[in-house]
């Protein structure tokens, strides 16, 4: 939409805005170069315009001669009243004789030039020309030294001034010695210069990343932000383009975008990244946004059902910088009009784009390596190993820890040790089973077009050695993306991305039980918990050969002469458009779009009978998954006056499938590192897997009027093949509108530089990522049956009922916020609250036990999350060589669970599933453990709280039991009594409450320095590992420091851990024997908060300042160095409590140092 602006400190063009919005900066500074070295003078002769308008104020008939034509005015608010009402009646006028009718009489002055029209008064031009004047020139230029066309350059305080050409250069008569100088344009950061006696000022501007006038992608579009009312958070390409030493590009999305939750839980290369948009909103269904690519829905997940290991995530064959901007759609506003699929929120990425003229090269080399965190578990050596066996089997009267005891008669055994040659070895295996990690990224872009097309490509490789061994990841990628528009009414375009991964995966568990035949041991879980200080790596006897492969050995684990597990996947993007717009209706235009997400995951794993007891062992397996997405639609955008008019409306379909082979045996045949025609063949399986189909109808309109009064709805109607065919449609609509305070008169001075928009909005998503076949009943095979007399062994029972009513969880979402900018948008951000209710959850509902079927499926629950969303931005300070940027987010997330299985809900007891809780009125799993009451100082045993098992029976409810003296009853910590004695920990579970980040960007001259902070907190982690090595000490094992020098070793210790035990069991000090049975029971001992603030990243960086000699052989370069994940600040004792819930130590997220550098040619 074109819309007049007035001067007011700065000018602003709106159609430059537009126009912005539509094409790269560059692409429309090149168009705007050609227009003003090439537009016929003759225009305001040959464009006639026809306005009636009765009572119309002077701001009003601008606006339709704006509309009309291709005109756009400069003027003070101050020194202009475009308040005055006038009435006018002209029909195929050219501009000179409409602007003579309109100020004929009065004291306004009016200059055109091109299409500029500047308007200006007598008292203007007295101010003019009542100071000693100068005559100014110079050239305004991007920080790339490219020369901008069409930047306004006014006189503060006037609306007397100008716009630069096509070189860049401007030129000003008369102007004060102690004015100012304003330089502003659409995208870019204004700036004010004082004149001081200057005739010659050049000026470099930098974009603006601030700005309420940004273009934000939509669902099927685009839309200015200042009419956004739907709730979007923005991540754009400066934050993505960089280098860094992460291998999975949606990690960069931490502590940047307001209301989504980013987990990183692995350091591992091209590991997943768990991402939740404004909380959890289901129970049994998919919790994961939905991602669309280039208007393309991809595949977030290849699982090739590798045991032990962390799965490599397709978001890591998408190039980061690649990326444009990624929005973050959270509100119904925002994502209904995407139905079924947008309860969980959606994700858009955009990726770049061409700019027609000039073609320019961009090449980004960069390296790096990585390490284990500064903050580390500390591990025992040799000597505080043995010191705490000896407690452990003393503790039993059995005498000191021997090394029959530590090899406990196994018959995997190659090689012993004596305790003496034990105790003369100390290894160090954070050092010795890991190694320094390193990288190299080569990015290579070409950026360019002509007059009726434009194009960018790119080409990328990245090669990461990962800390942990065996852990290697290489990665080839190219991209084309293609626009054309061959006639005004046409225009179409392409994107093409293939990228091709190897990897190396590895094995990461700390199982190397019965001589390793599961073939899961090793990697950074085996050398925490089993790898003691004195196992050597090689044998003792045979320096060549590896010491006691069968029993577990970090190093040989890794050693592709024994194990190997290689993973190759490719992917393939690609999407097409059309777009038709008809010449007998400007505003309507068709468009389709056709789009495709190919991933192939193929998996070889071999282990060698080298280090498993059963023999060689061959894993094969293959995932095909493809999505494929048409679309057609048609869009309106029509300006009546004051109002305003933008719809689409069409019809989408999508069809995912895939395939899945996988085949497994042992005792290999031959000498090749894979499966081939096995002696024993274990499995074998192929066929089709995950087959859904989506057909839908979809609208959305937004109504403008005045440019401050918005509103807005959308609908859509879908079809899902995972209901049967009586519930497969659902319909999903959406209201939303906003108010444009700042544009109200009775706003003042206020509203000419500050800006405030209150808005709104309900609607319904769904949620139909349920899991498939839930409708079909399902048997298990293979049973026994008959009586003493007949036995068969081959009976079939029913061991699921397939439910054909399931439907859709739905969520009603409510959103309400404010967005703000003040002083000329140098404040700005927003301010939300949100409630997302959702129905229908879907649930399994436990039957009786005589049924022979555990449970049985139901759209029977009610789920709510709320929450408050908070950001902002602000230009701190800001002179000629220096700025100061800050960026701050903040979200608080409810979930409540509202209503569950009717029969459960009367109980009160809520739903268990192991160590979890999930009950009405308290989120989702909250921790269900017994409750740890510390250790016996006398004793040095554990103790837990007794449950009130009466009043459990009556209300459901867990509450401590109470003696006669109204005293907490304590009782041993031992197996029976700790797992029947669990409670419900309200408002303590896995899911995050809050969590934000906070961004400093700092420039003075050629350098620039940033830092990200990162924060989350409110859940809670439950660490089962650190149980089982604290706990299960009377087997071998590695043990912490932690341990060493907390545990009780005598009466009166106030002690942190309990005393040692030898398996369970040990004597007291007055002769009594204890037995703890298992002592790995679930307790509070165990768990732990997990808030945490992270330094993130701090990155320095230079631009090497332009000479002529320098532009001879580059338009720019930049050199900078980035350092990631540098402090974690928490009381939790583990590795990282980042994404941390319960289970594995997986490899925390690393310590990375990145050099770089970026030229430009």
């Amino acid at each position: 939409m074109k819309k007049r602006t007035k001067w007011s400190g700065d000018m602003l063009f709106s159609w430059l805005k537009k126009l912005c919005r539509i094409m790269k900066l560059t692409a429309f500074l090149i168009m705007l170069s050609i227009g003003c070295a090439f537009a016929g003078k003759t225009y305001s002769q040959s464009n006639l315009l026809n306005l009636k308008m009765d009572s119309k104020t002077i701001r009003e008939v601008l606006s339709e001669i704006e509309a009309q034509s291709e005109y756009h005015f400069m003027y003070s608010g101050k020194m202009i009243n475009v308040n005055r009402k006038v009435s006018v009646d002209l029909e195929n006028q050219n501009i000179e004789g409409v602007l003579h009718s309109l100020f004929s009489g009065t004291d306004i002055n009016y200059i055109i030039k091109d299409r500029f029209i500047v308007l200006s008064n007598l008292e203007e031009d007295e101010f003019l020309s009542g100071s000693q004047q100068k005559n100014i020139t110079g050239k305004v230029s991007s920080k790339d030294g490219e020369p901008l066309p069409g930047v306004t350059v006014v006189v503060k305080g006037t609306s007397k001034g100008t716009v630069t050409n096509a070189d860049g250069n401007y030129s000003l008569n008369n102007v004060p010695e102690n004015a100012t100088l304003s330089f502003s344009f659409v995208g870019l950061i204004a700036q004010e210069i004082l004149v001081e006696g200057r005739t010659n000022i050049d000026v470099i501007m930098e974009e603006d990343a601030i700005g309420i006038e940004e273009v934000v992608a939509i669902g099927y579009g685009t839309q200015k932000k200042r009419d956004v009312i739907g709730s979007i958070a923005s991540v754009k390409s400066e934050v993505l383009e960089q280098s860094s030493g992460v291998s999975n590009f949606t990690s960069l999305l931490q502590g940047q975008a307001a209301g989504a939750s980013v987990q990183v839980s692995s350091g591992r290369l091209g590991a997943g990244v768990d991402v939740k948009v404004r909380g959890l909103s289901s129970i049994s269904a998919g919790t994961s946004p939905l991602w669309i690519v280039d208007g393309v829905p991809i595949i977030t997940s290849a699982s090739t059902g590798a045991s032990s290991t962390s799965e490599l995530s397709p978001f890591a064959l998408i190039n980061q910088a690649d990326i444009e901007s990624i929005e973050v759609l959270k509100d119904a506003a925002a994502t209904s009009i995407y139905g079924s699929r947008g309860s969980n929120g959606v994700i858009i990425v955009t990726t770049k784009t061409g700019q027609k003229g000039k073609i320019s090269v961009n090449l980004d080399y960069s390296t790096g390596f990585s390490d284990l965190p500064f903050q580390q578990v500390e591990l025992v050596n040799t000597k505080q190993w043995f010191e705490m066996k000896d407690d452990m089997k003393n503790s039993y009267g059995l005498g000191d820890y021997t090394m029959a005891d530590f090899y406990n008669n196994s018959p995997y055994l190659t090689e012993e040790l004596t305790r003496e040659q034990a105790e003369a070895i100390d290894i160090d295996w954070l050092e010795t089973g890991l190694r320094q990690g390193s990288f190299q990224n080569y990015n290579l872009s070409v950026v360019g077009g002509g007059e009726k097309t434009s194009f960018f490509m790119s080409a990328n490789y990245r090669k990461d050695k990962g800390v942990v061994l065996n852990d290697d990841l290489e990665r080839y990628g190219l991209r084309i993306n293609l626009d054309a528009e061959p006639s005004r009414y046409f225009k179409a375009g392409a994107k093409f991305n293939f990228t091709l991964s190897n990897s190396s995966r590895g094995k990461n568990d700390d199982n190397s039980s019965n001589g390793n035949k599961s073939g899961v041991a090793g990697g950074f879980a085996f050398i925490n918990t089993e790898s003691t200080p004195f196992t050597p790596v090689y044998s003792l006897e045979n320096p060549n050969e590896y010491y006691n492969p069968y029993l577990g050995n970090a190093v040989m684990y890794a050693d592709r002469d024994y194990l190997v597990q290689d993973v190759e996947m490719y992917r393939g993007l690609a999407s097409i458009y059309g777009e038709f717009a008809f010449p007998f209706l400007k505003e309507l235009a068709v468009r389709t779009e056709l789009s495709v997400d190919f991933v192939q995951a193929n998996r070889n794993t071999w282990i060698s009978e080298a280090i498993r007891w059963d023999g060689s062992l061959g894993d094969d397996a293959a995932r095909t998954s493809r999505t494929l997405n048409y679309n057609v639609f048609l869009k309106y955008d029509k300006i009546y006056g004051d109002h305003s008019i933008n719809a689409v409306g069409g019809i989408e379909a999508q069809r995912s499938v895939g395939w899945w082979r996988t085949m497994s045996g042992q005792n290999l045949v031959g000498s090749y590192k894979q499966l081939g025609s096995p002696s024993n063949m274990i499995s074998m399986f192929s066929g089709l897997s995950g087959e859904t189909y989506l057909l839908a109808y979809f609208g959305r309109a937004n109504y403008k009027y005045r440019d401050k009064y918005l509103a807005g709805v959308s609908i859509r109607r879908d079809a899902s093949a995972v209901f049967t065919p009586d519930y497969r449609w659902g319909t999903f609509v959406a209201f939303s509108a906003g108010w444009i305070l700042s544009d109200e008169g009775f706003m003042g001075e206020f509203g000419e530089n500050n800006f405030l928009k209150l808005r709104g909005s309900f609607g319904q998503t769904g949620n139909a990522n349920i899991p498939l076949g839930l409708d079909v009943s399902k048997y298990s095979t293979g049973l026994v049956y008959g009586n003493q007399e007949l036995i068969a062994t081959n009976g079939t029972a029913i061991s699921g009922i397939g439910v054909s009513n399931l439907t859709w969880e739905t969520t009603n979402n409510l959103d309400v916020g404010l967005d703000f900018g003040f002083k000329n948008n140098r404040i700005n951000g927003s301010l939300a609250y949100y409630n997302k209710y959702v129905n229908d959850l879907l649930l399994a509902t436990q039957l009786p036990y005589s049924s022979g079927i555990s449970s049985i499926y139901g759209n029977i629950g009610d789920l709510v999350n709320s929450g408050v969303e908070f950001n902002i931005s602000s230009v701190n300070l800001k002179t000629d060589n220096f700025q100061w940027q800050t960026n701050f987010n903040i979200s608080f997330n409810h979930n409540e669970v509202k209503k569950l299985v009717p029969r459960v809900d009367e109980a009160g007891t809520g739903m268990v599933s192991g160590n979890t809780i999930t009950k009405v009125g308290y989120p989702v799993r909250d921790w269900y453990l017994s409750d740890f009451a510390g250790i016996d100082s006398q004793t040095g045993l554990p103790q837990l709280y007794a449950l009130d098992h009466d009043y459990y029976d009556e209300t459901g409810e867990t509450r401590r039991l109470k003696d006669e003296n109204g005293e907490d009853v304590i009782i041993l910590a031992n197996n029976a009594n700790g797992n029947s004695n669990k409670f419900h920990h309200k408002n303590k579970s896995a899911i995050p409450t809050y969590y934000g980040g906070f961004t400093n960007r700092f420039t003075y001259k050629g350098f620039d320095f940033s830092f990200l902070i990162t924060f989350s907190g409110g859940n809670y982690i439950y660490d089962q590992y650190m149980r089982d090595m604290y706990v299960d000490i009377g087997y071998g094992g590695q043990q912490t420091i932690d341990l060493y020098e907390n545990y009780w070793r005598k009466p009166g210790d106030e002690a942190k851990y309990q005393r040692m035990n030898w398996r369970g069991n040990l004597i007291l000090e007055d002769g009594t024997t204890v037995g703890l049975g298992d002592p790995r029971i679930p307790t509070t001992q165990w768990l732990f908060k997990g808030d945490y603030v992270k330094l993130k990243s701090i990155s320095l960086g230079y631009t090497v300042p332009k000479t002529p000699t320098t532009a001879k052989i580059f338009q720019d370069m930049r050199v900078y160095t980035t350092l990631e994940n540098l402090y974690t600040l928490t009381d939790y004792p583990g590795w990282d409590p980042e994404g941390r819930g319960s289970g594995d130590w997986d490899l925390p997220q690393l310590f990375s140092v990145t050099f770089g550098v970026s030229v430009k040619f």
